[in-house]
């Protein structure tokens, strides 16, 4: 076969990017905070439950409803199974000459190793001593470090149902979890700011102030595991200093299912919410797609508008809450016994807030505030009139005496859309190494927006606050 020379510094220059792009990521990995994963291990011994001696090319097969993974022992009647999601598998091992056998409830956690070992017996005896050790409680003790990890039955018995929208009490649940004087959760006492959160093994933090990006609004329903990991650093280290949370999402399992939550409250405010969640994979788990939506809306009132609000310390003495999250997680897998996947995840949700004093209808834009002419006409010793003639008009704001409400305006609005995409493959190039590449996406820009003078913003508020992670 003829090569041209263009074609061989075609193939060098090739070569030459990929070395590159390989270097940048080991570099990048080197300087930033670890990434939690999303997938385990299980990994034993086989051994004759005879004479106790290992046994080699035993086929060992990991079942769940969210996949299979095979492999088999070596000359040690050693195995190891990377790359499992997490989840509770059946293991089943075979070999010729020997009665199969087969072990339920080994459980995998993200970054950690369950570990089955059993003793098997030639055909037509009886199968004794099964033994297994699965580390499956929340506490890891045989970690480097002490995580804390909490799967789906676990999660429901927390929360006391799958359709929970209170994140925060799920993390909170942890121990070395509490809440801070704003209501985020925080390790060991720390700061929001100093610690790390991770959904599907993407970093979940804004890229300007390190706050959660997700207002903590991830529907519970959709997670089949939170881990908390104590940071190695102290508090003033920023974005993990002391610790992360890991939530991983569900993936679609077979036999397929589908469930649908509504609930109504009402009194001097309402809380209304719609909750479902659609699971599905193919027998051969070649495909599988799990969806999930959470849709919650409410609104409180203080007092009845009467009364000062820094009376009853606050601000604002009706609010309006609007939480939107859709999760959708495709994997599709190929190659030999499934060796091979491409997972396409999103996530896309929308926090929004309204609030004002007493109501939203009879609240001024800032021009004709009577706090803020008040205040220019004090110092400067100008009228009210004079105030309003020179003070800039808000967007949307069509006269300087017009009333929010005649422009459909609240007094002050928090809008936080944030949407995450993530791409990933892997390959289990053999059952001890596996590959995963992963290109992900957030976006948190949060929007302040407050036309007029009320609660603790004087004057005109548009602040844009967040940004973009790649």
């Amino acid at each position: 076969m003829f090569v041209s020379r263009a074609g061989r510094r075609t193939s060098v220059v090739l070569r030459a990017i990929v070395a590159s792009l390989f270097a940048a990521l080991f570099i990048v990995q080197a300087t930033s905070t670890a990434f939690a994963g999303t997938t385990g291990v299980i990994s034993g011994t086989v051994t004759d439950a005879t004479s106790g001696a290992p046994i080699a090319d035993v086929k060992v097969t990991a079942a769940s409803p969210s996949g299979s993974y095979s492999g088999a022992t070596n000359s040690h009647g050693f195995y190891s199974l990377t790359g499992l999601y997490a989840d509770t598998y059946t293991v089943s091992f075979e070999r010729q000459g020997y009665t199969p056998a087969s072990l339920p409830g080994a459980t995998v956690f993200a970054d950690q190793v369950a570990t089955v070992n059993i003793k098997i017996s030639k055909s037509l005896k009886t199968i004794a001593n099964v033994t297994a050790r699965s580390q499956s409680s929340a506490f890891q003790p045989n970690q480097t470090t002490n995580t804390i990890t909490v799967g789906a039955q676990q999660i429901q018995n927390l929360q006391g149902t799958t359709f929970n929208f209170s994140e925060t009490n799920l993390l909170t649940s942890l121990p070395g979890a509490t809440v801070d004087s704003s209501g985020y959760p925080v390790i060991h006492g720390g700061r929001e700011y100093e610690e790390g959160f991770q959904f599907e093994g993407i970093p979940y933090t804004d890229a300007y102030s390190n706050q959660f990006n997700n207002s903590l609004s991830v529907p519970t329903s959709g997670v089949s595991l939170v881990q908390l990991t104590p940071g190695a650093g102290s508090a003033s280290q920023s974005g993990g200093g002391t610790g992360t949370f890991n939530l991983v999402a569900k993936r679609g399992t077979y036999p397929g299912y589908a469930d649908i939550g509504l609930s109504a409250g009402s009194g001097i405010g309402f809380d209304h919410r719609l909750t479902t969640d659609y699971s599905f994979a193919t027998p051969d788990g070649r495909i599988s797609n799990y969806a999930s939506f959470a849709g919650d809306t409410r609104s409180y009132k203080y007092g009845d508008g009467s009364i000062p609000d820094a009376f009853m310390s606050r601000f604002y003495s009706r609010r309006q809450d609007s939480d939107r999250e859709f999760i959708d997680n495709l994997v599709y897998r190929f190659g030999k016994n499934n060796s091979q996947s491409v997972q396409a995840f999103a996530d896309i949700a929308n926090h929004i807030f309204y609030q004002g004093n007493g109501g939203f209808a009879n609240l001024c834009y800032v021009s004709c505030d009577p706090q803020y002419t008040g205040t220019f006409g004090g110092i400067f010793g100008m009228s009210r009139s004079q105030v309003t003639a020179i003070s800039e008009l808000y967007p949307g704001q069509n006269s300087p005496t017009e009333l929010l409400a005649q422009s459909s305006r609240a007094p002050f609005t928090y809008y936080q859309p944030n949407q995450a995409f993530k791409l990933e493959y892997t390959n289990n190039f053999n059952p001890s190494t596996f590959f995963a590449a992963t290109l992900y996406r957030t976006n948190s820009v949060v929007t302040f927006d407050g036309p007029s003078t009320e609660g603790s913003y004087a004057g005109d508020v548009y602040i844009l606050q967040g940004g973009q992670t790649t």
